[in-house]
């Protein structure tokens, strides 16, 4: 477990250092997305995850906090449930290059297996208005993981 802490301490440390935000880049970003100019971004995972030798149901959850029109960080909680139990949490940074697609890289650990990696993921946000939130099909990869599983499901996306 020690030898985990390090990494995972570093990079909660290196997301948490104050950056410069442009309150102009957030509302314009915010505005080309949805009509909402909040910061605060809630996710809920929900699909699967699969990998050499087995697999499961996978929930889980992520938090944004926009500091620009581009730019994101936040944190990944996710929930493997299946032939071997995986807790996943991590440190995430979050681009968004075009309209509503989210690139996501989180270095992570498994708390279970004491694995160490980088998640790699993109999601693309289909805006319901009449409800205020967000669906999106997302696909991440575990980087650097022991058997290199493969989350494909759905986001379930609401600013706050």
């Amino acid at each position: 477990m020690s030898r985990i802490l390090f990494p995972v301490l570093l990079a909660l440390t290196a997301c948490a250092m104050p950056m410069q935000r442009d309150d102009d880049d957030v509302g314009a970003a915010r505005s080309s997305r949805s009509t909402s100019n909040k910061r605060n971004v809630g996710r809920v995972f929900v699909g699967g995850t699969t990998e050499r030798g087995g697999g499961g149901f996978t929930l889980g959850g992520q938090y944004e906090y926009k500091i620009n029109k581009q730019w994101g960080a936040g944190a990944v909680l996710d929930f493997t449930f299946g032939s071997d139990f995986a807790t996943v949490i991590g440190a995430a940074g979050y681009w968004h290059p075009w309209k509503t697609l989210n690139v996501m890289a989180a270095p992570a650990v498994d708390l279970n297996s004491d694995d160490f990696f980088v998640r790699l993921g993109a999601s693309y946000d289909f805006p319901i208005k009449q409800y205020d939130i967000s669906l999106a099909p997302a696909l991440y990869v575990d980087v650097g993981a022991k058997s290199t599983p493969v989350m494909i499901g759905i986001l379930i996306s609401k600013d706050f």
